[in-house]
C-alpha cells in the first residue's frame, strides 16, 4: 500500500543547540558564540587503517562503506569491489553495462548482511540483487516518483530498501522529494515530501542541501536546510527530533546561489552519535569557503567548539575536507573515511612497509571508533 506524507573569524560561529522553552526538540543554530573548546581526543577512542591492495586499482572508495563479519564493499569508479576485513581484494561484483546483471556509472549500493545479498541501484529506476559471492540474482524496476532526479543514498534495513534524495527539484508539484522506502524488489511503500512549495530558482533547490547519514542499526538522521524539522526515519515512521533555528543562516530557495549571501550557512555533515552531535557547516562561498565544525554533548546538553579538527596529530586527516560517514560495526560506532596514504602520520606511514605513498597508491579505509 503507498503511502505519501507530507507534511569557523568564523572560530565562533558554531552551534548552539538548546532546549527552547516554546519547543520540546532541540534548536539547532550555527551562530552562537561558544567560549569552551573540546579535542577530538576526548570522544574517539582509537583511529584504525585499513589499506586496500593494488590488485586493482580504485580512484577512490566512495561514500558508502559496507561492512560485514569478514569482508567489506565499496563503490569505485571500476564498479562495485568486494574486500576482506583486512584489505585484501576479493573479488568484482557485477559490471558496468546494459545487460540485467549490469549497472551504469550513476548508482547506490546496500547491504543487507543477514541474508548476504548486495542490492544495486543504477539509474534510472533498476534494482539488481547480488549474493555476497558476487552471483547475480535477480533484478528489479523500482517504483520512484518521476522528479527529474534521482536518489543518491540507499539503504537495506529490516526487509526494506530506503532512497535519499539531496537536491530534488520536486516535480511539478515543485515539493521536494526527501525520500522512497520500498520493499525489496522495488515496490513503494511510502515516501515523504517537504510541506513548502519551491517558489524560487530551480538552481537553489538543486545545490545538494538535504543530507543523510546512519542512526542507528534501525533508522537515519536526515536534515533539509529549507525546512525545519530534522527527522528520525524508521520504515513508516518519521520522527521530528531536531528543529532548525530561525535566522541569517537559514536558507532560502529564492537566494540568488550565483551570488551567494555571506550569512548563509550549510550542514554539510551530521553525525547523530549515542552521546554527542556532530555537525559540519560550510559557508556559501564559491571562492574561499571556509568550514567548521560544531559538537552537543548530550548528557552535558552543552555545545563545544572543536580546537583542531585532525582526526590524528601531524597528520592531514581532517574532518574538514574528508568525506566521513556514521556507521555501527560490531557493536560499537565509528566514523569511517577514505584517504590517502600521504595524508597519514608519519609513524602510521612506516607501518604500512613498502607503500610508495604517491597518487596511485589505493585508498586507505579509516576507521574512528567512537568511546563508549
Amino acid at each position: 500500500m503507498k503511502v505519501c506524507i507530507y507534511s569557523l573569524f568564523l572560530s565562533l560561529l558554531l552551534l548552539s543547540c538548546f532546549k527552547s522553552e516554546k519547543s520540546p526538540y532541540l534548536i539547532l543554530d550555527p551562530k552562537e558564540h561558544v567560549s569552551e573548546f573540546i579535542s577530538i581526543s576526548e570522544f574517539v577512542d582509537t583511529v584504525m587503517y585499513i589499506p586496500l591492495d593494488t590488485s586493482m586499482l580504485i580512484k577512490g572508495i566512495g561514500r558508502h562503506f559496507l561492512i560485514d563479519d569478514d569482508c567489506m564493499f565499496f563503490d569505485t569508479n571500476e564498479g562495485v569491489l568486494k574486500y576482506s576485513r583486512q584489505g585484501i581484494f576479493l573479488q568484482k561484483i557485477g559490471r558496468v553495462g546494459g545487460a540485467p546483471q549490469e549497472y551504469t556509472n550513476y548508482r547506490a549500493i546496500a547491504m543487507d548482511k543477514e541474508n548476504e545479498r548486495i542490492y544495486v541501484y543504477s539509474l534510472p529506476r533498476k534494482l539488481i540483487v547480488y549474493n555476497f559471492d558476487g552471483e547475480f540474482l535477480n533484478f528489479f524496476s523500482v517504483e520512484l516518483p518521476d522528479d527529474g532526479l534521482y536518489p543518491i543514498q540507499m539503504y537495506y534495513r529490516n526487509g526494506l530498501i530506503y532512497f535519499f534524495y539531496r537536491n530534488c527539484l520536486g516535480g511539478e508539484t515543485r515539493k521536494s522529494l526527501f525520500w522512497v522506502i520500498t520493499d525489496t524488489k522495488g515496490q513503494m511503500k511510502t515516501f515523504r515530501r517537504s510541506n513548502e512549495i519551491q517558489l524560487g530558482a530551480d538552481y537553489a533547490a538543486s545545490y545538494g542541501l538535504f543530507g543523510v547519514n546512519v542512526k542507528d542499526a534501525d533508522s537515519f538522521v536526515y536534515w533539509d536546510l529549507f525546512n525545519d524539522t530534522v527527522f528520525h526515519v524508521n520504515g513508516m515512521e518519521a520522527k521530528i527530533v531536531y528543529l532548525w533555528d530561525k535566522g541569517k543562516f537559514r536558507l532560502l530557495d529564492t537566494d540568488n546561489f550565483e551570488v551567494p549571501d555571506d550569512d548563509r550557512r550549510i550542514c554539510t555533515a551530521f553525525v547523530d552519535a549515542e552521546h554527542f552531535l556532530l555537525l559540519r557547516w560550510n559557508t556559501m562561498r564559491h571562492v574561499g569557503a571556509q568550514v567548521f565544525l560544531s559538537y552537543y554533548d548530550k548528557k552535558e546538553k552543552k555545545a563545544y567548539k572543536l580546537d583542531d579538527s585532525h582526526v590524528v596529530p601531524k597528520s592531514k586527516l581532517s574532518l574538514l575536507n574528508h568525506f566521513f560517514a556514521y556507521e555501527r560495526i560490531d557493536g560499537r560506532e565509528y566514523l569511517l573515511m577514505g584517504a590517502k596514504v600521504n595524508e597519514l602520520p608519519d609513524d602510521m606511514k612506516d607501518s604500512l612497509g613498502n607503500l610508495s605513498f604517491e597518487d596511485e597508491d589505493n585508498p586507505i579505509l579509516v576507521l574512528i571508533r567512537l568511546n563508549q
